[in-house]
């Protein structure tokens, strides 16, 4: 009985896609608090720091979320840095509270889903 043979880019696209999937879950564990605590404060002061900060944070999970193929998580998180730059770009103006409230849930959401797909909870 004769063995099949393993395709080398199939393992190795196997294999890479494993490696991305572990660094998104780093990732998640590694912004979530952070990405929390900063909506928490803009909510509370309406500081446009934190919408900047925020802004890249969401942007830096996006791009991992892309690589992943986490379409979802991807939108949620570009559709926080949106409403974020638009503030940011506004200057040293606070950020409205309907603003903050958007943000926020969006955060909420974008959480939920991240738990979900690591397999851990608030």
């Amino acid at each position: 009985m004769a063995e099949t043979a393993t395709d080398p880019r199939a393992e190795w696209s196997s294999t890479l896609h494993a490696a991305l999937a572990d660094a998104f879950a780093a990732q998640i564990r590694a912004r979530l608090p952070q990405l929390t605590d900063l909506a928490a404060q803009l909510s509370a002061t309406g500081d446009p720091a934190y919408a900047a900060q925020l802004a890249a944070e969401c942007h830096a999970l996006a791009d991992a979320a892309v690589l992943t193929g986490e379409a979802k998580a991807a939108r949620l998180a570009l559709g926080c840095e949106r409403l974020l730059v638009r503030c940011r770009d506004g200057g040293s103006a606070p950020v409205s509270p309907a603003v903050s409230a958007a943000v926020a849930g969006r955060i909420a959401a974008l959480t939920v889903l991240l738990l979900a797909r690591t397999g851990e909870s608030e």
